[in-house]
């Protein structure tokens, strides 16, 4: 027998033309023993090339066919296998290009994430398609397109792959390959290949099971919001019955199977949108390395935890000690859900649905020098559960009353006068509960002195003194001292106290009744009782606040004084009605008042807080000199307050009816809560902002925050400085017959959330969630108070969230406080940047709690039922990678110190959705996760979503959907803010196509954090203002329900802001607010779902055999389900190994693939 030599087998690759002086000779050889023995994958039988006697064609065919899959499994291994490796479909580049064709991008590092987004071009890897050989570099992003009317090209997907007639958009979708040439001089073959991506489709057969079984416990019917196990395929076109049941499941083998099996011929043209097959590792993009499990290392190693310290710094992000959060502040509160019903050291009765205020041990928010309050802006070591001081307000009123017996009637009798007038003041406290469960505390005391105010006492248009008389100098004793007037309001439930006190969730509160006896009356006071006849400055001290104003409605009451004429200032008119420092009036005499700021020795107007006789928090303004103070506290009008203000102001107002003495007078038996011609004429108010009735407009749901126990607030620079403040200091006018300050009586609720009064505002909002349940998406821990140190800026959401704050220069995630506090940082980036792609959670926790009642197991039971196959875990797309013996030793690995490392080897993710998908109806199915499902609200129980996709700003929330089925609040204010957002078909598919919009914008994005973040940049690029999700939805519009609540913001009406990048805040200034919808509310529901790689790929493989003049005598197809698994290519490194600690081939081949499923196609399936 003849014997022939073995020659090199060759690729040749038509069109291309090597350079000249060099041999371009890609062998197959070369090829075999880079994707083949560096790197054994794939189990499939050997390739046999034909002999010269052989004559099977076919035979040759298919195994250039399986050649072609090999080598798209090595160019896969080789691209792909390493963890720091992003995949994206090249239709997100070039959008002319087939959604199937997939891209592979260096990942970020993690010095980038801080950083202006890098040329995605340099960090461009390969196409994973046979074509992508046809270039000499394999380094470029730009895909060549392969026109199917070549004739040299064949189909890998075409028309019977994606439905017959198909449309223009459609045909787009179809994948051809101009194949490779191989053979020698007398052998010759063609082959092809594509790898298809199944990342960046829906999956379609997880199992359509969301009912809320009553039998189930609280905890899971409030998890399934947060971790829907299915996709809304149904609600695209065509698709409404697909929804699989397990039977049904268990057949799709193949995407034809599916089709098959659900009978939805229609299917077939989804194939570029959805799969059966996508499951994804929780792998590292940036770091590379499994990610890090937090509900493993919450729950057994939270000690670990506290010694990373810092969360910035630990992850290499800008820090600043005195802002950068505290890890265990994570995983404080984590297991908040533990302590609902429990008493605690600063709660001793909490009732059983409620959670107890309380405070690190660590928190010392102020010192006291030399008699000042000195802040401690400081990073809590744990969660400061507070209810909100969101108001503290001092209503000031006249009133006349029957001159004193003794020498002061004698005086004013001389003087013919028949009245002394008197100045009441009335502290008002608004506390809020901004969280979805009630709130108790046991004692809370707030303190606060020096309120900068004076007034001038006028009677018959003629002043009692030369200018304003300060409050701290009406009193005989003191009226020529600095002494101090100093309020300390113990907040109590009633005159008997004791008991603890609960704010229902997201209930505002209003303590406006000082503590005496509802009969005390002006009598009461001339006795030895003196509770609230303050003569003697020392009254106000100590006292007890009870809740619901004083009065009903206009009326006036409060402590009184009756001093208002500083004998050092008096005029010569004083002689006339004033007996020494007090002022009289005849019964006919038309009395008024000029009242205006005035600056008290030590500039600061400080607020401090106390939770059962300890320190919990402090607000301090610095307002300067006098001039700055009546600059800041006239700046402005509101929708409440819309006329221009100049002090002094004199009241009442000329367009008012005028007051007679004889008027405004009360009787001595009157008792003080039934004052109704006591008439309230001015309003000092430290305020948290609204939407609508600041004076200084802003964001203040985006921007700002009330849930601080630290503030320092420098507005000593003048009018503009208040921008950047948290709260504001005004002066306001009370008009005649207005209540001055607008209250819910019944419920003694305060109207703080849009407004301040119920034309505006409402008296609920719930802007935070104590969880009921272990979490499931990092985004959750936008509620954990990232930002609360008491550095600005101030911020009420971070995770998850990502607007540019005006106090930053969008290119940059460092700025400078204006206010000298120092370096600043941008916490909703830099959360992101720290989070996302380091960190998951398996909710392997333990069940512990009142929603776990009669279910309750620790961590490591759950960890045994879920390996064991027994149970589902808390995100039930989470199955588990080993099985058996296996498995029962990945229960107790996990157990083990260092175990949160070790979870993610043993986990897969299915459907995880990678967010470079530019599939517009993989998105709308994605959205619509939560379609047709029942969620649980503690009003209603549970509501039917319907045709709705519900998304919730918290688990549990506090009402009903605000909007859509279910809803029974239409022109209501309060379900805007305590209820959830639910869109309809239009709106998902609108969000769908602006975000697709968006990430063709900005992808392909190299982490999830990119994806959640902004882009770094100058402030006149739309993409540094805002994360991607959150663009889509401006975009699409999505908040009209909630805009109403609000005002637009624009150049024109923001005052004079020293912000350093104003353009962050124009638009609507309901952002953030409960009833708007955010891309955190989103990432609640979808962003444990979210990757930014495949993990699973589809292959679709040609060979064809030739003759010796190279004309085709059989083609063949075949197809393959490849999947990345957590073991290392090279078995000799542990799955959880550290990516510094690989072996050379691990570092370079990352992590081994394996075949699921193979199968030869026929060309009708083509």
């Amino acid at each position: 027998m003849k014997t022939h030599p073995i020659r090199p087998l060759e690729l040749r690759i038509p069109g291309l033309q090597p350079p000249s002086g060099f041999a371009l000779i890609i062998t197959i050889s070369l090829m075999v023993l880079l994707s083949l023995l560096a790197v054994g994958l794939l189990a499939l039988s050997s390739v046999t090339l034909r002999g010269s006697n052989s004559g099977d064609a076919m035979r040759e065919a298919r195994s250039n066919a399986k050649l072609a899959l090999e080598l798209a499994i090595g160019q896969l291994q080789k691209e792909a296998g390493p963890d720091t490796r992003i995949t994206a479909s090249a239709n997100l580049v070039q959008s002319s290009a087939p959604r199937g064709i997939t891209g592979v991008w260096q990942a970020s590092t993690r010095n980038e994430l801080a950083q202006s987004p890098p040329d995605k071009t340099d960090r461009f890897v390969a196409w994973l398609t046979s074509d992508s050989m046809r270039t000499l570099s394999q380094d470029s992003a730009h895909w060549e397109p392969v026109s199917e009317e070549d004739d040299a090209v064949v189909p890998l997907f075409g028309a019977h792959s994606l439905g017959e007639n198909p449309t223009a958009d459609e045909k787009r979708e179809q994948m051809f390959s101009r194949p490779l040439e191989l053979g020698s001089d007398s052998h010759r073959g063609r082959l092809a290949w594509v790898t298809v991506d199944e990342s960046t489709k829906a999956r379609f057969d997880l199992l359509d099971d969301h009912s809320t079984s009553t039998q189930e416990s609280l905890a899971r019917r409030v998890c399934r919001s947060a971790a829907p196990r299915r996709v809304g395929v149904f609600a695209l076109d065509s698709l409404e019955n697909l929804r699989p049941n397990a039977a049904m499941v268990s057949k799709f083998a193949t995407f034809e199977s599916a089709i098959f099996g659900t009978q939805i011929e229609k299917l077939r043209t989804y194939r570029p949108d959805l799969t059966p097959w996508s499951l994804s590792l929780m792998t590292n993009p940036v770091d590379g390395g499994l990610k890090t499990d937090l509900s493993t290392l919450i729950s057994e190693n939270p000690t670990e935890l506290e010694s990373d310290g810092s969360l910035y710094a630990y992850a290499g992000l800008p820090s600043h000690r005195s802002s950068d959060p505290e890890m265990s502040t994570l995983a404080a509160y984590h297991e908040l859900y533990k302590e609902i019903g429990k008493s605690n050291a600063f709660t001793r009765t909490v009732r059983s649905d409620a959670v107890g205020a309380s405070l690190p041990g660590n928190l010392r928010p102020y010192t006291v020098r030399g008699g000042r309050y000195v802040t401690n802006a400081q990073v809590p070591d744990g969660m400061v559960l507070l209810p909100n001081l969101v108001r503290v307000d001092m209503v000031f009123s006249l009133v006349a009353r029957d001159p004193h017996t003794g020498s002061w009637a004698d005086s004013h009798k001389a003087l013919g006068n028949n009245y002394m007038l008197h100045l009441m003041y009335l502290p008002v406290v608004t506390l809020h509960n901004p969280y979805n469960i009630p709130l108790s505390f046991q004692s809370m005391k707030i303190t606060f002195q020096d309120v900068p105010i004076g007034f001038k006492m006028l009677v018959g248009g003629r002043p009692a003194t030369t200018d304003l008389v300060p409050l701290n100098n009406m009193y005989i004793d003191f009226q020529n001292s600095n002494t101090s007037k100093q309020f300390g309001i113990n907040l109590k439930r009633s005159l008997t106290g004791g008991a603890a006190m609960t704010l229902e969730p997201g209930q505002t509160k209003i303590f406006g009744t000082i503590g005496v006896n509802p009969s005390w009356n002006w009598n009461s006071e001339l006795g030895n009782n003196r509770l609230l006849f303050d003569w003697e400055n020392k009254n106000t001290g100590d006292v007890d606040l009870l809740p619901k104003m004083m009065t009903d409605s206009t009326g006036g009451a409060g402590f009184d004084i009756d001093w208002l004429a500083q004998e050092s200032r008096q005029t010569s008119f004083a002689k006339y009605f004033c007996a020494r420092g007090t002022v009289g009036a005849k019964k006919n005499d038309i009395v008024s008042v000029e009242w205006g700021p005035v600056r008290q020795p030590s500039s600061e107007f400080s607020i401090i807080m106390e939770l059962n006789g300890r320190p919990a928090g402090i607000y301090k303004i610095n307002y300067g000199d006098e001039k700055n103070l009546t600059d800041i506290v006239s700046e402005g009008t509101s929708e409440r307050f819309p006329d221009p203000r100049s002090f002094p102001f004199s009241s009442p107002e000329s367009s008012s009816p005028k007051w007679r003495a004889s008027s405004i007078y009360e009787a001595p038996n009157t008792p003080f809560n039934q004052y109704s011609r006591a008439v309230p004429f001015a309003l000092f108010s430290f305020s948290g902002k609204t939407t609508q009735d600041s004076f200084v407009p802003a964001r203040p749901y985006a921007d700002s925050s009330t849930n601080l126990f630290v503030a320092d607030l420098n507005i000593s620079r003048g009018k503009g400085a208040a921008g950047d403040q948290p709260f504001e200091l005004a002066m306001v006018p009370i008009k005649a017959q207005t209540a001055p300050i607008a209250e819910n009586r019944e419920d003694e609720e305060g109207f703080f959330f849009g407004g301040n009064d119920s034309d505006r505002g409402t008296s609920r909002a719930t802007f935070n969630e104590i969880p009921r349940a272990p979490l499931q998406s990092l985004a959750q821990f936008r509620h954990a108070n990232l930002a609360n140190s008491g550095t600005p800026p101030f911020m009420t959401y971070t995770v998850g969230e990502s607007w540019a704050h005006p106090m930053l220069p969008t290119d940059e995630v460092t700025g400078t406080d204006p206010g000298g506090s120092g370096e600043i940082l941008d916490h909703t980036y830099l959360c992101n940047a720290a989070l996302w792609d380091r960190y998951f959670f398996s909710t392997m926790a333990d069940y512990e709690g009142d929603a776990f009642s009669g279910t309750s197991k620790s961590a490591a039971e759950v960890r045994e039922e879920f390996f064991a196959g027994d149970d589902v875990l808390l995100n039930p797309r989470f199955t588990s990678l080993v099985h058996g013996h296996e498995a029962d030793q990945a229960a107790s690995k996990i157990a083990a110190p260092g175990g949160d490392q070790e979870v993610a080897r043993y986990l897969g993710l299915k459907g995880g959705f990678n967010v470079n998908s530019t599939s517009v109806d993989a998105w709308i199915a994605m959205l619509s996760s939560l379609r047709d499902t029942e969620v649980l609200n503690q009003v209603d129980g549970a509501i039917e979503s319907q045709t709705y996709s519900p998304f919730l700003r918290v688990r549990y929330p506090s009402a009903g959907p605000i909007e859509g089925a279910g809803s029974s609040f239409f022109g209501e204010n309060e379900p805007r803010w305590q209820g959830y957002r639910q869109l309809d078909e239009s709106e998902i598919k609108s969000l769908a196509e602006n975000l697709v919009d968006e990430i063709r914008e900005r992808g392909p994005f190299l982490s999830l954090a990119e994806f959640v973040n902004r882009r770094l940049g100058p402030s006149n690029d739309e993409t540094a203002l805002r994360g991607a999700l959150s663009s889509a939805i401006q975009k699409a519009d999505l908040n009209a329900v909630i805009e109403g609540d609000g005002i637009e913001l624009e150049a024109g009406n923001l005052g004079t802001h020293q912000w350093v990048t104003p353009a962050a805040v124009i638009g609507t200034n309901t952002e953030g607010a409960p009833g708007s919808l955010t891309q955190g509310d989103i990432l609640t529901s979808l962003g444990s779902q979210l990757t930014v790689r495949g993990d699973t790929f589809v292959i679709r493989a040609y060979g064809e055999s030739t003759s010796k003049r190279g004309q085709p005598e059989a083609r063949a197809w075949c197809e393959a389900v490849v999947q990345r698994t957590p073991e290392f290519t090279d078995l000799r490194d542990a799955a959880d190994s550290a990516p510094d600690a690989l072996n050379p081939v691990n570092s370079r081949f990352g992590r081994h693939f394996e075949v699921l499923s193979f199968r030869w196609l026929v060309s009708d399936e083509i």
